[in-house]
Order: structure tokens, then sequence, then C-alpha cells
């Protein structure tokens, strides 16, 4: 005779059902579907963290923006902008806050904004490169960039 593991495999229970009008000596079988543990953990820790990426897209696509886009930050110490030199700033990058510099070679406005054809560097690991036309701070085009 094979022996079956109850704790495992189930339990079954000795019964007399009626199959095709004869009554008939059987067992009825009770399944057990308990999830192994490790594989519960598993499943919650890819919940969790799934849930955690997805809060922060949210922060970082629609809080963030909406906070940014408010007049009532102050963008240049958010950012820790600070003018270094004539044409020449440093500002705050990344989750580290790392230091990076930005220079502006070429025409400007009164407020010292670029304005007409000039080159900007960023010295961020993704910076830019831009050489083109400037129109009050902001590169119009025709111009060229590039990463760094």
């Amino acid at each position: 005779p094979v022996l079956v593991n109850q704790e495992t495999r189930g339990s079954a229970t000795p019964t007399v059902y009626n199959r095709s009008g004869t009554l008939t000596a059987g067992y009825e079988c009770q399944a057990q579907n308990e999830v192994p543990v490790g594989q519960t953990i598993v499943w919650g820790l890819l919940i969790l963290f799934s849930g955690l990426v997805l809060l922060a897209k949210f922060m970082l696509y629609v809080v963030y923006k909406a906070v940014i886009k408010k007049p009532c930050i102050n963008l240049a110490s958010w950012y820790g902008l600070q003018q270094t030199g004539k044409n020449r700033w440093t500002y705050r990058s990344g989750p580290l806050r790392k230091k990076v510099m930005v220079e502006y070679t070429g025409d400007v406005d009164q407020e010292g904004k670029p304005h007409g054809l000039g080159h900007w560097t960023d010295s961020d690991v993704n910076g830019e490169h831009l050489y083109g036309v400037f129109r009050y701070g902001v590169p119009i085009g025709p111009f060229t960039s590039a990463e760094q």
C-alpha cells in the first residue's frame, strides 16, 4: 500500500455516495490549497515595490511638475542657483544635489539673459551644449544641441 502524507496531500473522508443508482463506498477528498509562506512573501514584496515605483512616478510627473509651475515657488533657491561670474552660474542637480556649472558665451539682454547668437554649456553629466539663437534666455533656434 502507498502511504499518503495527510498534511501535504489533503484529507479523505470515507463516505457512501450514489452513482448510477447504486450505492458505492468511496472517499470524498478535500484538497488543501495552502500557498507556501515563501511565495506569499515574494508576492507581497513585489506588490510593495510596484506600489512604491508607481508612487515615485506620480510624485515626479504630477506633484513635482505642479509645484514647479506655481509662481509662489522660488526656483532660484529651490535649485540653489547662484551667479558666480559674468554669464556663469552654478546650481544643484539630481537627488544628491550635486553642484553643476553653466556658462554662456554670446549676446545678452539688459537683464543679462542670453539674447542673440550664443553658446550655452552645462557641466552636468546629462548637461547640454547649445549653439544658436536665444531670446530673453530661451533658445529659439535654429540651434544645435548635444549632451556631454
